[in-house]
């Protein structure tokens, strides 16, 4: 990738950037967001949905800066997340969950009893969080207005 390539002279600049948008707590606007793109895992039925994969297809040097977030959030995510959480955590995966979903409801439609399921997704309450915000930054935001707040959410592309 691009460090490779450049080296260390380019890690050395890359670094100074991505500490000065930690100490300022802003994430350049090249490096926000990205495109989500779908590919073929190349096994089983193109047709069948599962056979694929998203990825973010994003600046790279916002990637480092996202690499150093997720290392820094995962392990206290884990510890926080309940154990009632299957997916979006490591060797946790959907698919036990599902089956004693599925098993639940089918076990009701025996008996002829009601049921309802609740499923949150919580991919696009991260997809569309405000990072600054959700991390503490800037550090004063706790002390500002109203307005402060709609401004902020505005300058970030966003609608108060």
């Amino acid at each position: 990738g691009m460090l490779k390539l450049g080296g260390h002279h380019s890690a050395v600049r890359l670094s100074g950037i991505v500490e000065e948008a930690l100490r300022l707590g802003y994430v350049p606007l090249a490096w926000r967001g990205g495109k989500l793109v779908t590919l073929y895992k190349g096994k089983g039925s193109p047709s069948d949905t599962d056979n694929y994969r998203g990825i973010l297809v994003m600046d790279h040097s916002g990637k480092t800066l996202t690499a150093f977030l997720q290392a820094e959030l995962d392990s206290m995510y884990c510890v926080k997340v309940g154990a009632q959480q299957h997916g979006a955590v490591r060797g946790r995966g959907t698919a036990l969950a599902s089956l004693g979903v599925r098993s639940f409801m089918a076990a009701c439609v025996a008996r002829r009893l009601s049921f309802f399921c609740l499923f949150i997704d919580l991919s696009k309450a991260f997809d569309f969080a405000v990072r600054e915000v959700v991390m503490g930054w800037p550090p004063s935001a706790a002390e500002w207005s109203f307005a402060d707040k709609c401004s902020f959410l505005t300058s970030v592309g966003l609608q108060p």
